[in-house]
């Protein structure tokens, strides 16, 4: 149904589910290659420039863009990071629909869903060993903060294009991230389904300007244990550490927004609630007026990857986690921009899973920011909690 290719989303004024279907292009970015895979295509070329140049078209009101960049594409804002990136690291994947496109999704297609059944997860013991690695760079001064991530890979049953439609929209609105999507491309073998509430920034451009505001993350407790959505956010506001991670990511994205331009931002709101299925964060609201005529390309590019799920100071931080981590993050850690109506949405993929159609496989990843009073038995199971935020979406 809805073809091979499609994305769906809650988009409008009530947030219903919409489909997005039979995109006129889709292009999958490398390093020094790029493929069309609507009419299977393909290009040699320069992969992050070619990024660039998209990035500045997705403004376009003729059409909807949907931009899935992976967290590797980041390692580009720094020159001797460039070498990180192997000539297959896939760095995002554009999907370019014409408005005619986007139709109501229908509530329910059959009673199946998907199923997940645990096959390779971190034990505590290497969680343990990567939080020392990271910890020893904290204590010798090389960084403030660094957020350690670790993926979860699943046997997925019941897979089939209409299950996995329908599981996604089996999930109540209560437990809808803010930037949910699902994006299903066959002749790629993947599916992308995200139920992040993070943004790393939306832009809304005006007459005179251009409105940015982001939205940093930090710090997550249970709500059921802490018994209740009062009790659960009075103890997360009064931990010392959670706030001192999302002062220092507060404060990393400042001058992130101030690099782009000379005008300088506005703290809104330094800690607020932000309510996840099952679970509470910590958020901030930053907001900063700039020229109506700056690029979208320089903004992406100056807040990308996000530093609530780096670190701080992020250039060191990204050095130090692809020697801790020691792999690709993908789509985990990214994001996912969304371009329609003079309006450009732009997540950060936490919550974020990506399917192997071939060989039924899902990846989820997840993680959390450590700090120099972060202990590794409590930040692993903060991690474990993110998994089971996720997984409780499909399995209920």
């Amino acid at each position: 149904m809805r073809g091979d290719i499609f994305c769906l989303f809650p988009y409008g004024k009530n947030k219903n589910l919409h489909f997005l279907y039979n995109p006129e292009e889709v292009w999958s970015f490398y390093p020094s290659k790029a493929t069309e895979l609507v009419s299977s295509s393909r290009i040699k070329c320069d992969g992050h420039r070619e990024v660039k140049n998209w990035l500045n078209k997705i403004e376009d009101e003729k059409y909807i863009y949907i931009f899935h960049l992976n967290y590797e594409f980041g390692h580009y804002q720094y020159r001797n990071q460039v070498s990180y990136i192997s000539d297959d690291s896939c760095l995002g994947v554009l999907l370019k629909f014409h408005k005619s496109k986007l139709s109501l999704v229908e509530k329910k297609l059959s009673s199946n869903k998907i199923g997940l059944e645990e096959k390779n997860w971190p034990s505590f013991q290497s969680y343990q060993k990567a939080f020392d690695l990271g910890l020893n760079e904290l204590m010798s001064g090389n960084c403030y903060q660094y957020n350690l991530t670790y993926p979860f890979e699943f046997k997925v049953k019941n897979l089939s294009k209409d299950n996995i439609i329908n599981t996604y929209v089996s999930v109540s609105e209560s437990k809808r991230g803010r930037f949910s999507m699902l994006t299903y491309i066959e002749k790629l073998g993947k599916a992308f389904w995200s139920n992040t509430p993070e943004s790393l920034f939306q832009l809304k451009r005006g007459n005179n300007q251009a409105i940015i505001q982001t939205l940093p993350v930090k710090g997550t407790i249970d709500i059921k244990k802490a018994g209740g959505k009062e009790k659960a956010w009075a103890k997360l506001k009064n931990s010392s550490k959670d706030q001192a991670e999302l002062f220092m990511i507060t404060d990393l994205l400042r001058n992130d927004l101030n690099k782009i331009e000379e005008p300088v931002c506005e703290v809104l709101k330094k800690k607020v609630p932000l309510l996840a299925p099952g679970i509470i964060h910590q958020m901030s609201l930053i907001q900063i007026s700039l020229s109506k005529e700056i690029e979208l390309s320089k903004i992406f590019e100056s807040l990308f990857p996000g530093g609530s799920i780096t670190g701080a100071p992020k250039k060191r931080v990204m050095e130090i986690l692809k020697r801790v981590e020691s792999r690709d993050r993908g789509l985990y850690c990214g994001s996912t921009i969304m371009g329609q109506e003079g309006r450009v949405d732009c997540s950060i993929n936490i919550r974020t899973a990506e399917i192997d159609l071939n060989n039924n496989l899902l990846k989820y990843s997840a993680g959390g920011g450590i700090t120099v009073l972060s202990d590794a038995r409590a930040e692993f199971e903060e991690m474990m909690l993110k998994v089971k935020s996720f997984t409780d979406i499909i399995s209920c």
